[in-house]
């Protein structure tokens, strides 16, 4: 489990998003974190926190209205951990609107190849 990437020996790590005493693992990171939590729901998607991880994605698909569900996690999921690595490594503040921004642009150059479903992602990225 994700615990900080800092050398600090065995102290928990609070959460560098959100700067609560949670501690930063992955779960925190990526679905409980308000940051997360607002990322989601500007997705549209529910992450049923009480489940684990495998069925909670499961759960997740079968509520999204999302065609190409796992794309977009993974791509959701990918930007959070880019955006905190911003914010340790350069400063630079979260927020919902970077995040939202990033996001886009990811989707954009990884729809890039698939050609038959380019304009389903973008008439879906204008929602957001």
């Amino acid at each position: 489990m994700l615990l900080g990437c800092h050398l600090l020996g065995d102290h928990p790590i609070n959460c560098s998003m959100c700067q609560t005493a949670s501690a930063e693992d992955s779960d925190h990171l990526f679905f409980i974190c308000p940051l997360a939590v607002n990322c989601w729901h500007k997705l549209g998607i529910v992450c049923d926190l009480d489940l684990s991880l495998y069925d909670r994605i499961l759960d997740a698909k079968s509520k999204s209205e999302w065609p190409f569900f796992m794309e977009v996690m993974v791509l959701a999921l990918w930007n959070s951990w880019k955006m905190r690595n911003r914010l340790i490594f350069y400063g630079k503040p979260p927020s919902l609107q970077s995040w939202t921004l990033q996001f886009k642009n990811e989707v954009l150059l990884h729809s890039s190849y698939k050609e038959t479903i380019r304009f389903s992602i973008s008439s879906c990225l204008t929602m957001l």
